[in-house]
């Protein structure tokens, strides 16, 4: 066909049959294929809403919609979700979620486009929020310990031990997933309750599960009741670091001290009582022990470094310190 061809085809309006296909019913095939593909049920849910959602706010009604362009400046919008500014960690991974959409629109025989419409995408520079967290310190805990009500002590000392288990989790908890009478008392979480979306156990300390069967019997709760009926909140820990005397959130240079700090705390108390990386890594529940590493190395260096910088000559004046 002839530029000058093409150029009255487009001038005309025509689409090419393939772009004119309607975006919705395609992207339940592809949430499909990678359920197919073995890819986590959970995984492919999010990822399928996450661009039907991109589809609704970038205008994909059929596939000449789904543009680079049209991505990039969902982008940069500063999109919201409940009224709330989407971070840009979040909306990177929308993007992610967009790319393999657009790698597989080029692979499926039903799309036929010769390549991923949704590449090279440029990311937003983001910082986990981890950065705006810090871990307590041993005299912060037992002083939100010490001056929290007493119902609300046996839910701390909880979430403090017990950081691996997400608040989804917390929320979800009932008596009947507490094995008590195990060596050692474990928390068989459903799947439901778990990020990874697949069952997990936890295992407790025989204080705390000494303290939840007290609950239990003090409540008459039966199987099916909820440990924690009205979790903790982030406002009410806010107010209790108050009442103890320290500062929740203490800027970005500090950090702040929501229940998610929990996790970071658990990790620098294992660490201090002389567990090793994979055993601080096993109470998480990190499948990957570098997400771990990341709190438990933050205020030092591996050891060997030591060694072997003091291997190197000394130069100059420079004296070793006897």
């Amino acid at each position: 066909m002839t530029e000058s061809l093409k150029a009255r085809r487009h001038a005309a309006g025509y689409v090419k049959p393939m772009l004119a296909a309607q975006v919705m019913p395609l992207i339940e095939q592809f949430t499909t294929a990678l359920k197919t593909k073995g890819r986590d049920p959970h995984y492919a849910y999010i990822t399928g809403q996450r661009v039907m959602r991109l589809a609704a706010e970038c205008g994909w009604v059929t596939l000449g919609n789904v543009t680079a362009d049209s991505l990039r400046e969902w982008m940069q919008s500063d999109p919201t979700y409940r009224g709330h500014k989407i971070s840009a960690r979040t909306i990177n991974q929308f993007a992610d979620c967009a790319y393999e959409f657009g790698k597989w629109l080029a692979s499926a025989a039903v799309a036929k486009l010769p390549n991923n419409p949704l590449d090279n995408i440029e990311r937003i520079p983001a910082k986990h929020n981890d950065e705006y967290r810090r871990a307590a310190t041993e005299a912060e805990l037992n002083a939100l310990l010490s001056t929290c009500s007493p119902d609300r002590r046996d839910e701390y000392f909880f979430r403090i031990y017990e950081a691996s288990l997400r608040a989804r989790a917390v929320r979800h908890l009932t008596y009947g997933m507490i094995h008590f009478d195990a060596t050692p008392p474990f928390i068989r979480m459903v799947a439901e309750g778990e990020k990874a979306r697949e069952e997990r156990k936890h295992v407790l300390r025989h204080d705390i599960a000494h303290l939840l069967r007290l609950r239990k019997k003090r409540n008459k709760a039966k199987a099916s009741d909820l440990v924690f009926r009205s979790p903790l909140t982030v406002d009410d820990l806010r107010k209790d670091w108050a009442r103890a005397g320290v500062e929740f959130d203490q800027g970005k240079n500090r950090g702040r001290l929501d229940f998610h700090a929990m996790r970071k705390t658990l990790v620098k108390i294992a660490k201090a009582s002389g567990l090793s990386l994979e055993q601080a890594s096993l109470l998480l529940g990190h499948k990957d022990p570098r997400t771990t590493r990341k709190h438990y190395d933050e205020d030092s260096v591996n050891p060997d470094l030591g060694a072997f910088i003091e291997k190197l000559p000394t130069l100059g004046q420079v004296r070793r310190a006897q």
